[in-house]
């Protein structure tokens, strides 16, 4: 294998070697604001959004409570690299060492002095801090519009985002305080504007009567957990059914424990553990929402063995998402975490114009640091799924080089379930990145085009006509999309793991070498049909279902 890192100098792998033993990693330098130079970045905490559904009423009254999400730098973010990296090849000594919390704490967390200085500030200027975290890499607070308006040097509007009621957001560029410089690399909340979606596609379809009861289909006749078990021959199958693991979901919603309790007696799934619910910013219990509602299913089915936490946020800003990402590495109690909703990676004019995506994909980072994968939806527009003023974009945070873009395939089984066929569904989203370069994994693989992170890099089952049985407010439904990739990849790692006896963590290195290998059709699916309209199906890696569908039990075989 050949290996893509480098170190930044001979000390660290002797520090990082240390680290293997128990000890920090590396040194914690000081603080020098002066080792930063003056970038966009650094001068602008936020800029103009490009909102379309926004009708501005006028400036905001100086109380409008204003939530800002303040994401610090790293220490050491070179060798932090370095060290994911390594963690991901095989030929390295520190091949899935992960750190502890308290590892990555000492050696890369933004130091103390940082976050005491962060807080001071914002408490100086009127804002009163309602939440810091172990891992000191998000400070929460909250503060009237006026105070905000000083500290960032900005105008702060209200109106009406169009389906989502009153709103407010920032309408001129906000410039980063002196006194913040080369400690703070991104501000969320200087608009609360409805950012993200999920993207359930539901069939709704009646029940067969004259079906006999099932574990392999629904009475909807849609495939059930153990129908994608058998058909992507999952470890599930071979014995392996996540025992000891645990995963997660991210969403701003929840499920009602009846239908998953009807779900899984009508399946006879006999689950290990509880669903686990953890609110972030408040949560948004008590409603059961088709997407939480398929995504929590299709992970407690597939592996009901392993424990399933559900991180639950109030609604689809920037702030919620990015606070629910830092809570998963933070807690670091899941293997993997799903996200099945997502955004435009260029929404946003001018400088920064992609703070959301940089500070997602470096909280995914010190995921992977941790061992922790995030699956995320590509969207289910095909390459259109996100179009604005006559550009096509992608989708975020699956854009982020440390997240596990999943794609959507059709797929097609036989009568007992094991697979039969399967081609690139049409509306599987990719794309090419603007915000990132083609990562490193990535740059040896046929057909990867140059310009910047390509997506997905796998796929699963998304066509919602041959899709998941779902048991939502007491129907079943046929679901769908690219976000039932990201819960079935989710159960699908939990058995991997149990099988490898530990986090597989960041993938995406070892799977595009397995796509370079003499093995790489023997644990993918190469989908060589089917297109999503701006990109077709061929041999190897394509921007519709990226290396392919998984092969369970020979995938997690190779991975051990």
């Amino acid at each position: 294998m050949k290996r893509f890192y480098a170190f930044a100098a001979a000390s660290l792998g002797a520090a990082l070697l240390a680290g293997c033993g128990g000890r920090a990693f590396v040194s914690t330098p000081p603080i020098a604001a002066t080792s930063y130079s003056a970038s966009d970045d650094d001068v602008y905490a936020a800029v103009v959004k490009t909102t379309p559904d926004f009708r501005d009423l006028g400036r905001a009254p100086g109380s409008t409570k204003v939530q800002l999400s303040v994401m610090l730098r790293y220490q050491n973010e070179n060798q932090l690299e370095a060290l994911v990296q390594a963690q991901s090849d095989r030929g390295s000594p520190y091949f899935r060492h992960y750190l502890s919390n308290a590892e990555f704490n000492a050696s890369f967390a933004p130091p103390a002095r940082a976050q005491s200085q962060v807080v001071g500030v914002l408490e100086r200027a009127g804002l009163r801090v309602v939440r810091t975290y172990k891992n000191r890499t998000i400070v929460e607070a909250v503060g009237p519009s006026a105070a905000v308006e000083r500290l960032f040097a900005t105008r702060i509007d209200y109106g009406i985002q169009a389906g989502n009621g009153p709103r407010y957001k920032n309408v001129t560029d906000a410039v980063m305080p002196a006194s913040l410089r080369g400690l703070v690399v991104a501000v969320m909340g200087l608009d609360d504007l409805v950012a993200f979606a999920p993207h359930t596609q539901i069939v709704p379809r009646g029940d067969f009567p004259a079906m006999a009861r099932s574990r392999l289909r629904g009475p909807n006749d849609e495939l059930g957990p153990l129908g994608f078990q058998r058909a992507y021959d999952e470890p599930a199958v071979h014995g392996y059914d996540g025992t000891g693991r645990a995963i997660g979901v991210t969403m701003s919603g929840d499920i009602n424990d009846v239908d998953l309790d009807a779900f899984l007696d009508y399946f006879q799934i006999k689950p290990a553990h509880r669903l686990h619910r953890i609110a972030v910013d408040g949560g948004r219990f008590g409603r059961g929402d088709i997407e939480t509602t398929v995504d929590i299913e299709a992970e407690v089915g597939t592996a009901p063995g392993a424990a399933v936490y559900l991180y639950s946020f109030p609604d689809f800003k920037e702030t919620s998402a990015l606070d629910t990402y830092n809570a998963v590495v933070d807690d670091n109690l899941v293997d993997a975490a799903n996200s099945s909703w997502g955004g435009c990676e260029s929404f946003k004019k001018g400088r920064l114009g992609h703070a959301f995506a940089r500070a997602a994909n470096l909280i995914f980072e010190q995921g992977s640091a941790k061992g922790i994968t995030f699956p995320i939806a590509t969207g289910d527009f095909g390459s259109a799924s996100c179009l604005h003023d006559r550009t096509l974009d992608i989708t975020t945070a699956d854009d982020a080089p440390h997240a596990l873009a999943i794609g959507g395939t059709t797929l097609h089984v036989k009568a007992d379930g094991s697979w039969e066929s399967e081609v690139g569904w049409h509306g599987s989203g990719g794309g090419i990145s603007t915000v990132f370069a083609v990562p490193y994994y990535q740059r040896e693989v046929h057909h990867i085009l140059a310009g910047g992170r390509n997506i997905p890099d796998i796929s699963l089952s998304a066509n919602p006509h041959s899709g998941f049985a779902g048991r939502w407010h007491a129907i079943w439904v046929g679901a769908g999309g690219t976000s039932l990739g990201g819960p079935l990849w989710s159960g699908l790692e939990a058995q991997i793991d149990q099988y490898v006896g530990g986090r597989i963590g960041f993938v995406n290195p070892e799977f595009y070498q397995l796509e370079l290998g003499p093995s790489y059709h023997t644990v993918f699916h190469d989908e060589i049909k089917g297109n999503n309209r701006s990109f077709i199906c061929q041999r190897g890696y394509d921007l519709v279902t990226g290396i392919g569908s998984p092969i369970g039990w020979a995938l997690a075989q190779a991975l051990k």
